[in-house]
């Protein structure tokens, strides 16, 4: 069934297993952008439930000519802006940016990321929401024009115009980039590995089945409804965007470090995430950029490079997250060896692609050292702290942290690590 069909039987029969579908394919662009947004997966979690809580309330109302993933990602716009709001945080928000302004951004999607949202306000509806399927979900050119009612070719067309309109706008704000880099760091913006559990979680709260919700989370969740009713979401875009991001025209991405306190219910246990057929954490909504079609497309060796830390990231990703799910099934102890994960992803996200000493496995039967290029920083350690160092890359210097997350190398370089290998 497709994402209306779905809503359809959710609206007409209550039907749970339809509306859990839909949280399988949409919770990655949910949580991606509300962490992009915050800067912290606890505020992203929050966030994400809300949207969803948002849509089962709200799913009698949308038409049949809807794109969903539009329209969830931009009501996570509003609801990442009320938080905010309600927080008072904005200010401090833009004061953490502006306090790393010391490291600087070397690659284009550390350029972008403060800009996107601002840059995807100012698209016509058509053109964002052929960018957030195609780049932000993944979707086949084929899917795109099924969802946008286009042939499989104007949906080409209409990803190629709103890419170049992107550019178009990173230029005007001083971020010049190829449009192959530009598409490979749209897709890589898709990256943040649902946390485990995440998704149960989501639709027991949205579904309202034997979930109480937390105060803050209820509170969200009138002030978004209360400012989604007062502005119409055509026109409010661009205001949600500037509240969200303040106009803010720092080029460096922060990260908040100190851990921050959950309100837990009876849905917040967690569960393993869901792998897809490919081995690939955060279920079938999660699916991974076509890194080699990216390169072939690359015009240069720099762009090679740059595509190939995008992809290192990926990886690292799926590792970490992998590694913090095990750590959460075994007392918050981290997995001593890699070869203990091989329940959760393929093997072919433990080889880095810049790395010439390694060679990329097919299936965990035949995986050997040869094949990892990631060292796991601290084995079998138990630590809770979400700025644990877990896993690096020694290729790039990229690590990935306790709480899934992962920073680039240079940041890791100018932020420095502690003796403890937490990060500064």
């Amino acid at each position: 069934m497709d994402d209306m069909e779905l809503l359809r039987e959710w609206v007409r029969r209550g039907s749970e297993d339809a509306f859990r579908s839909l949280v399988d394919r949409h919770i990655n662009l949910v949580y991606s952008t509300a962490r992009r947004l915050l800067f912290n997966s606890h505020e992203a979690e929050e966030v994400t439930q809300t949207v969803f809580i948002l849509l089962a309330r709200k799913a009698n109302n949308l038409s049949g000519q809807t794109v969903l993933a539009g329209w969830l990602y931009r009501a996570t716009g509003y609801a990442a802006a009320q938080m905010l709001r309600a927080e008072g945080r904005r200010r401090h928000r833009l004061e953490t940016l502006s306090n790393m302004d010391s490291i600087q951004a070397d690659s284009v999607w550390e350029r972008i990321q403060p800009l996107l949202e601002e840059a995807m306000s100012r698209l016509g509806q058509a053109d964002r929401d052929a960018v957030v399927l195609r780049f932000m979900e993944g979707k086949s050119l084929q899917e795109v024009g099924q969802a946008l009612g286009l042939s499989e070719d104007a949906a080409r067309k209409r990803v190629h115009r709103a890419v170049e309109k992107l550019k178009a706008i990173f230029g005007r704000r001083g971020v010049a980039t190829t449009s192959a880099l530009l598409t490979t760091a749209l897709s890589a913006s898709a990256m943040p590995t649902v946390p485990a559990g995440l998704g149960a979680s989501v639709a027991a709260a949205a579904i309202g089945k034997g979930v109480i919700l937390a105060t803050s989370t209820s509170t969200l969740v009138k002030g978004t409804l209360t400012l989604m009713t007062w502005t119409k979401i055509k026109i409010a875009t661009l205001a949600v965007a500037a509240l969200v991001l303040g106009g803010a025209t720092t080029v460096i991405v922060s990260r908040k470090m100190t851990a921050v306190a959950v309100e837990e219910t009876p849905a917040t246990n967690p569960g393993p995430a869901i792998a897809n057929g490919g081995g690939r954490l955060g279920g079938p909504g999660n699916r991974p950029p076509d890194w080699r079609a990216a390169l072939a497309q690359a015009h240069s060796p720099g762009e090679k490079e740059q595509i190939e830390r995008f992809w290192c990231v990926d990886n690292l990703k799926q590792v970490g997250g992998a590694a913090r799910e095990w750590a959460l099934t075994h007392d918050s102890v981290f997995p001593g060896d890699v070869f203990v994960l091989k329940t959760q992803i393929a093997p072919r996200y433990l080889t880095c692609p810049s790395d010439p000493g390694k060679t990329e496995a097919g299936t965990w039967a035949v995986t050997t050292t040869a094949n990892v290029s990631y060292v796991l920083v601290s084995p079998s350690i138990k630590d809770t702290r979400p700025n644990l160092v877990v896993i690096r890359c020694p290729v790039h210097g990229h690590v990935a942290l306790s709480d899934g997350s992962v920073l680039q190398g240079n940041i890791v370089a100018k932020l420095g690590m502690n003796s403890d290998n937490t990060m500064r």
